[in-house]
């Protein structure tokens, strides 16, 4: 899923945040990262009752590694778990 699907889905960032439970700040760091992260999209998945699908691990992966060459001119060697410091609790 890509963060236009998501926004299309809930209408803007602010009921996308309401609705899955999360600071409004993660969802525009998706924006600005380009990709939902894996663990991310598999919540929203469940979430959604599956309105929204999750993208597999190697498709994400290597999204994250063309967005990294754009950016940076050098491959993205490391799959990283998002971080859970954004989730509510």
């Amino acid at each position: 899923m890509t963060y236009e699907q998501l926004l299309m889905h809930y209408g803007s960032i602010q009921k996308s945040s309401r609705a899955l439970n999360i600071k409004r700040q993660l969802i525009q760091n998706w924006r600005k990262r380009g990709y939902i992260p894996y663990d991310a999209q598999l919540m929203i998945q469940h979430i959604t009752e599956q309105a929204l699908i999750a993208a597999t691990e190697e498709e994400i992966f290597t999204l994250r590694k063309e967005i990294n060459l754009s950016r940076k001119g050098e491959a993205c060697t490391t799959r990283n778990s998002a971080t859970n410091r954004y989730w509510k609790k």
